[in-house]
């Protein structure tokens, strides 16, 4: 698993439970420092397991497994996470919505 914040590769040491957020050790400093997040609890990794969506729990992302499938993709008739909308395949598609505005 990877930081979520680094520009370059570093491999993620804890997990921001009330972020969804990986941290290497530099982040991770970082992010406590911050009036916003210092009281957020971290974890490592390795207790932070993610959900499948064989679970039936919370549906998490088939290509970023950290992430929950809060969006829904318009043109592609899927629900998406924000990875998927920021920087994977359908980051170039107008037309989506949050998930939570999607009628069941």
């Amino acid at each position: 698993v990877l930081c979520d914040e680094c520009d370059e590769e570093h491999v993620a040491v804890v997990r921001c439970t009330e972020c969804q957020s990986n941290f290497c050790d530099v982040h991770s400093n970082a992010h406590g420092l911050f009036r916003a997040t210092r009281k957020h609890t971290v974890v490592s990794i390795d207790e932070s397991a993610p959900v499948s969506i064989k679970d039936g729990m919370v549906e998490r992302c088939p290509l970023h497994e950290y992430h929950q499938l809060n969006s829904y993709c318009v043109e592609c008739i899927e629900l998406v996470c924000e990875l998927c909308l920021l920087a994977g395949e359908h980051e170039k598609h107008k037309d989506r919505v949050s998930r939570s505005r999607v009628q069941t």
